[in-house]
Order: structure tokens, then sequence, then C-alpha cells
């Protein structure tokens, strides 16, 4: 996977902005390996996650996107804000995963992607995003409950 950039939910989607320290990969989690795109489909999770044990439950997700989930709950020592809960919607082979996070500055969608080793964000929207976002990002369709804008509508991606 490429580096995509992270896209800020308050800016127009093809303005990037460097990662935050909130959305830096932890350095303490082991690296993954990436491997090459497989395609298949997504596998639907939808688990909502407020503690680190509800996470060894999930045969469906990979352990190491266990270990950066687990890392995001909690209070965020640079920026302060409480990551309270974590609802994973699905992942996918290639490695990717689409959730949504709630905490205490604000609430969002996000999708991670393995790069450089790291489960990391590949985008936090709060917005609507136009489906050519996701396809420039090369987010495999089919992403169980993201749906996107195209002509003016909204549509399943």
């Amino acid at each position: 996977m490429s580096s995509p950039p992270v896209v800020s939910p308050t800016e127009e989607p093809d303005a990037t902005t460097p990662p935050t320290a909130e959305s830096a990969p932890a350095t303490s989690l082991a690296s993954v390996e990436q491997s090459s795109p497989q395609g298949g489909t997504w596998t639907v999770v939808d688990a909502e996650i407020t503690s680190a044990a509800q996470l060894d439950s999930l045969d469906a997700v990979p352990p190491s996107l266990r270990s950066f989930l687990a890392g995001r709950l909690g209070e965020d020592e640079t920026t302060g804000c409480v990551t309270e809960s974590i609802r994973l919607r699905g992942v996918h082979p290639d490695g990717y995963a689409f959730g949504a996070e709630d905490s205490t500055c604000g609430d969002g969608q996000s999708l991670w992607g393995v790069d450089d080793g790291q489960w990391q964000y590949v985008l936090q929207f709060a917005d609507p995003q136009p489906c050519s976002t996701f396809a420039r990002l090369d987010i495999p369709a089919g992403v169980p409950g993201l749906r996107c804008t195209e002509d003016g509508k909204g549509v399943d991606y």
C-alpha cells in the first residue's frame, strides 16, 4: 500500500495534512507484514468495542489490528482526548479495516490500513466523502456500512 494521505474531516477531500499525534502509529506494536493485494471480499465484523478485552473474542480480526485498536482505547497522552469506543464494521484481507471512533474530542469514521509495517489511519472523516476519494486511496470496494456520494446521491461503496 502506498502512503495515502491522512485527510482532515474539515478540509476538502483532496487536501492533505500531515498525520497528527493522535493518528500516528504506536511504536511499541509489532511489525505487520504487508502482503501483496489478493483481492477478495470484506468480512463483516460489526462490533462495538469499549475495552481491549473485547477484542480477544473477534476471531475475524487479525491480532495486529486488535493490538492497534486496543492502543486507541483510553486517553491519548499527547492530545488529552479519550477514545471511549470503537465500532469495527469490517476487515479486508489486503490489510484494511473500517469503523468509527467515539472520543471526547469528537467522533468520526476511520479507514485503517497497513503501511510501513504498522496499522495506520488511511482516512478519518465526519462528513460524507465522494466515492472517488476511496477509489483514489485504493480502498477495496464493498466496505460494510461505508457510504459515499456519487452524482450528488449517497451510495454504498
